[in-house]
């Protein structure tokens, strides 16, 4: 009985074909490759620059760290391994897409049939999800951006590029899902004395250390990074230089989204207000867990008042109305 699939398991012909480059970032670059073993395509990463061992470890690290965290909304790992030259890869879901960087330069261009508060509330709602479950397992990411948000073509959200990420270690952390990783691996690239991260969604205890540390409350500001440039189309902190906008950054010179225009909706108060929340220069200002941001979020969507604005009794009246139209 001829068996072709288990024949191909038996010949020695490389696994991963046709590499092409799609992408790539400070560290690492991502190629298009096919895989024999499973007739799919799929995503390769492997690092730049091979100079020093320790690359290595930060890399494989990354993909052991991606691999823990199964959410939907997070980027699957499927493979990790060495090439023939002894230099690590891992391979990923291949998303037939774009970015959410791309996308909102789609609309700021004006070549989007549709944008509306709604759609981009979906989208931010999935990246939430995803950062709640990774903050549940005491992993923060540390470069949240629209640049590390994959779109599929069938509504895929994917928060990807985990390489700055770092364990948080936390006494009330439940044993029984603490992840097998060494910390001290995992975090050593981020504490290495240089500034870590995306200027424009960088929060300001990155920049300067004294303020804080880096913490959950760092990937929420970014969160709301995200969320204002959705609104806005525009980075929360622009600047010519980057020392003028790390300089911003920690003073929190940030334009309220309400005072600019997007051309698709009028932007909403309520949805100004959690993105300006978010983005406190202070911690203790901002939403104290993912989980109560992606609340507030629902909490307009129904109709009610937020707690980033802070709603007077008649605004909260008024809200009332209007869920109850009919009644009214």
């Amino acid at each position: 009985m001829d068996s072709p699939i288990y024949a191909s398991f038996l010949a020695e012909s490389p696994r991963y074909q046709d590499l092409e480059k799609i992408d790539e970032g400070g560290a690492k670059s991502i190629y298009a490759v096919f895989d024999e073993q499973t007739s799919r395509p799929v995503a390769m990463a492997q690092l730049k620059n091979l100079s020093e061992r320790k690359d290595y470890e930060h890399f494989l690290s990354e993909a052991f760290l991606t691999a823990t965290l199964e959410h939907p909304n997070i980027i699957p790992l499927y493979d990790t391994g060495l090439n023939d030259k002894l230099e690590p890869y891992f391979t990923m879901k291949l998303i037939e897409g774009k970015n959410l960087q791309e996308h909102i330069l789609q609309a700021k261009e004006g070549n989007l049939e549709n944008y509306t508060t709604q759609d981009i509330i979906d989208i931010f709602l999935k990246i939430c999800d995803a950062i709640a479950f990774a903050h549940s397992k005491n992993i923060i990411h540390l470069d949240l951006k629209p640049e590390n948000i994959r779109l599929g073509q069938y509504g895929e959200v994917l928060v990807c590029d985990w390489g700055i990420a770092k364990i948080i270690e936390d006494e009330d952390y439940s044993h029984d899902s603490r992840i097998d990783l060494d910390p001290n691996i995992i975090n050593d690239h981020t504490l290495d004395g240089t500034i870590k991260g995306t200027l424009g969604y960088m929060a300001p205890e990155q920049i300067d250390t004294t303020l804080a540390s880096k913490n959950k409350q760092t990937d929420i500001y970014q969160l709301g990074g995200i969320l204002y440039s959705l609104l806005t189309l525009s980075k929360p902190i622009s600047a010519s230089t980057s020392k003028q906008a790390m300089n911003k950054t920690i003073a929190g010179d940030i334009i309220p989204a309400t005072k600019l225009i997007n051309p698709y909706f009028k932007i909403p108060e309520a949805l100004n207000a959690v993105a300006m929340k978010a983005l406190s220069t202070d911690q203790h200002l901002r939403y104290a867990n993912v989980v109560e941001l992606r609340e507030d979020i629902l909490q307009w969507r129904e109709g009610f008042a937020t707690i980033a604005e802070n709603a007077s009794f008649m605004k909260s009246f008024i809200l009332l109305l209007k869920r109850h139209r009919v009644i009214a």
